[in-house]
């Protein structure tokens, strides 16, 4: 699915008739675009270290590169850190040659950005001018399980003063 909204407006004008003015905007922008991810992932066999199903021979690399029995690697020679991630691996959906799942999730981004500016005309000669900019861009990528994308803020502050003197 794409969904694209960008909005925004401004406003300005004088404070004090040819000696101060303002100037405000904001602009935002809501984006959607859907993706199709598919891909292998282990079934629930291989994830409990079965992998008899798969035609392949599974060594053991502490025993000497000897075959596991039956293909079947025992659940207590499982790494610490592999028995934690195994929670985050999705179940199979589908059966397809090169594929046993699939999703769609959505890639999202999310804009904001606004700028204030003042104008100051100390006389005839000299001006003062002050600016503040401020952007906010979160960017959600899609991922096989909804939740566990990855969210990349990032945020910009740019602040301006300038003197002219003729």
């Amino acid at each position: 699915r794409f969904d694209y909204n960008q909005f925004g407006g401004n406003l300005g004008g004088p404070i004090k008739k040819d000696k101060l003015f303002f100037f405000v905007n904001y602009e935002g922008r809501r984006d959607s675009t859907g993706d199709i991810l598919q891909g292998l992932v282990p079934t629930q066999q291989m994830l409990g270290g079965d992998f008899s199903a798969t035609g392949k021979i599974i060594k053991d690399p502490f025993n000497s590169n000897a075959a596991f029995p039956g293909d079947i690697i025992p659940v207590s020679r499982f790494d610490s850190v592999s028995k934690n991630l195994i929670q985050y691996f999705p179940v199979p959906n589908i059966s397809r040659p090169g594929a046993n799942y699939i999703t769609t999730p959505s890639d999202i981004e999310r804009r904001d950005q606004g700028t204030i500016r003042s104008d100051y005309r100390i006389n005839a000669k000299q001006t003062l001018f002050g600016r503040y900019s401020y952007a906010s861009d979160d960017l959600g990528n899609a991922a096989y399980i909804k939740g566990l994308g990855v969210i990349r803020p990032d945020r910009t502050h740019f602040l301006v003063i300038g003197f002219t003197d003729l």
